[in-house]
């Protein structure tokens, strides 16, 4: 951007794209300069259908019709003319949910502009071993930033072409754009009749707090906050209790590390675990494994929090997905012989989006369908608009 006042370039805060801050145009650059040296402090300026007011005082940029609030600084040169208010002073929406980003900037984290940021790692696991007997995953946590292009296989559109850049997005109330600064997205699992179409720092935004299509529910499969670690598991034949069949043990080992994005604390030490996990090898304890696995595989058996066994926090914890820490002594000492586990964890792994390989198949079978049904109906169209 050009000069700001005193000389400096006024900057935008957007959370976790790039380096954090983004300058304005040379047109804003130039709003902002006047105001300071005619000694105003707000600018009231238009960009890309929205109206936003620039507070140089509290250095908030605020969008007219949402109250979306983001922060202001001046760099590369002198403060602005009136001292800034102190940070407590004002409150700043994150890039989530409700009140959207803002027309211009919008809240873009993880793919900005719609390419997957390089020299990034998006969480990942490498499986070795046999996947019907002993085996070991390994899950890389990477550096916090979800690659969401690759996760809902979205296409990104073209105005005017693919949709309406006047169009209202259903989750910000912003008009959708022409696409330049933002690009327009639709999601795999849109169909003829419902159209799932957004912005893509909104839609990033919304799947990031609920991996759920605010547009049609569909649960797209989204990596957890799961730290990096190794899951190894192997058939033993020991004995659960209240079982004459062997016994699968899982293994689970996480090192010390520093949080990501994805963490509660990122940039701060996190101490690391191991837990032993014992399953009888019949049909549901096979099953049950195998749903483990690709829980660890997606990041949700685990999380950085605070122990409620020990009280200390920024550790390595269960994430709500409770596992059989001893082969005997019933529920109350974790372990076997228990009844009614196989259907409470298998709740609990569904909660996370983790289910058995039947109701995958057919999860998967669905998204197909309704990329098949959208493409048929995008044929036809082009066909009928063809022979007009």
């Amino acid at each position: 951007g050009g000069g700001g006042g005193g000389g400096g370039t006024w900057e935008v805060e957007l959370e976790h794209y790039q380096g954090g801050w983004t300058a304005y145009d040379a047109m804003v650059q130039q709003q902002i300069s006047s105001a300071i040296t005619t000694g105003q402090t707000k600018v009231t300026t238009s960009m890309r259908g929205q109206t936003y007011e620039l507070n140089l005082r509290k250095q908030t940029q605020t969008n007219k019709h949402t109250g979306f609030k983001r922060k202001l600084r001046c760099t590369g040169g002198a403060a602005v003319a009136a001292p800034p208010a102190p940070a407590a002073s004002a409150s700043f929406a994150s890039g989530g949910g409700g009140g959207g980003g803002g027309g211009l900037f919008g809240g873009l984290f993880g793919t900005g502009g719609g390419v997957f940021p390089a020299g990034t790692r998006s969480p990942s696991c490498v499986r070795s071993g046999s996947r019907t007997g002993d085996e070991v995953l390994t899950f890389d946590a990477g550096d916090g930033v979800i690659d969401y292009a690759t996760v809902t296989e979205w296409t990104v559109l073209q105005p005017n072409v693919d949709y309406d850049p006047k169009q209202t997005c259903d989750i910000s109330a912003d008009e959708l754009g022409d696409g330049t600064m933002i690009p327009v997205v639709r999601l795999s699992c849109a169909t003829p009749s419902i159209d799932c179409v957004f912005r893509q720092d909104v839609i990033e935004s919304s799947l990031k707090s609920n991996p759920q299509c605010p547009k049609c529910s569909y649960r797209h499969t989204m990596p957890g906050s799961q730290p990096s670690g190794t899951m190894r598991v192997k058939r033993t034949r020991t004995r659960c209790e209240g079982y004459t069949c062997g016994t699968w043990n899982v293994d689970y080992h996480f090192p010390d590390g520093t949080q990501t994005a994805l963490h509660p604390n990122s940039g701060t030490y996190f101490s690391g675990t191991s837990r032993h996990c014992h399953y009888p090898d019949d049909a549901e304890g096979r099953e049950l494994v195998e749903m483990l696995k690709r829980g660890f595989e997606r990041g949700h058996l685990f999380i950085i929090g605070k122990s409620t066994t020990t009280g200390q926090d920024n550790t390595t914890i269960w994430a709500s997905v409770h596992q059989k820490t001893s082969t005997g002594g019933g529920p109350t000492s974790h372990g076997w012989p228990d009844a009614a586990y196989f259907g409470r964890v298998r709740n609990e792994l569904a909660a996370k989006g983790v289910f058995d390989l039947a109701t995958e198949q057919q999860q998967r079978d669905e998204l197909a369908q309704r990329k098949q049904a959208r493409l048929t109906a995008t044929s036809s169209s082009s066909a009928s608009a063809s022979s007009a």
